[in-house]
C-alpha cells in the first residue's frame, strides 16, 4: 500500500487492498481491482456474480466511464455476497496475456460472470445517446 505497510496475503483485489489499477484506487473506490493473478480465481469460484470491466488506462472512453463504474460499485457494495463490481487494466504488462486469453479487443469491455450459469460480454459505445443505460440493465439482470 502507499503508506509503506505490507499487503496481507488474502487481500489482493479487495476494495481497500494495495495494488490499485490506474483508474481505480484501492482504499478510495469500491471497485474490486483484479489482475492476471486474481481474475480467474475470483470469478470462477465465487457464489457472487461478477461485473468485470476490462479497460485500458489510456482509453478516453474508459476514463470517461470510470466515475459511473465507481458509482455502481458503491451502490452495490453492501451486496458483495451477491454481486461484485471489478476492473482489470489490460495495459498493465502483467495483465496483457489474460486479456488476450479473455479475447478482449475493445475498451471498455464488460463481462458478467455467474459461476456455473453464464458469462456475457457487453460492449458499451460511450458516444451514443443513452450510453450509461447499459449499467442499469446489467445491474437489473444480475439482481433479478
Amino acid at each position: 500500500m502507499g503508506d509503506g505497510r505490507k499487503r496481507e496475503q488474502g487481500d489482493a483485489g479487495r476494495p481497500g487492498a494495495g495494488g490499485a489499477a490506474r483508474l481505480y484506487r484501492a482504499g478510495e473506490d469500491a471497485v474490486w481491482v483484479l489482475d492476471s493473478g486474481s481474475v480467474r480465481g475470483a470469478t470462477a469460484n465465487s457464489s457472487a456474480a461478477w461485473l468485470v470491466q476490462f479497460y485500458s488506462s489510456w482509453c478516453g472512453h474508459c476514463i470517461g466511464y470510470a466515475p459511473t463504474w465507481r458509482a455502481l460499485a458503491g451502490d452495490v457494495r453492501d451486496w458483495a455476497s451477491a454481486i461484485r463490481v471489478a476492473a482489470l487494466d489490460c495495459m498493465e504488462e502483467k495483465n496483457q496475456a489474460v486479456c488476450h486469453d479473455y479475447d478482449i479487443h475493445f475498451y471498455p469491455t464488460f463481462r458478467v460472470s455467474i459461476t456455473g450459469c453464464l458469462s456475457v460480454e457487453i460492449h458499451l459505445l460511450p458516444h451514443l445517446p443513452g450510453e450509461y443505460h447499459g449499467v442499469s440493465c446489467m445491474l437489473k439482470f444480475a439482481t433479478s
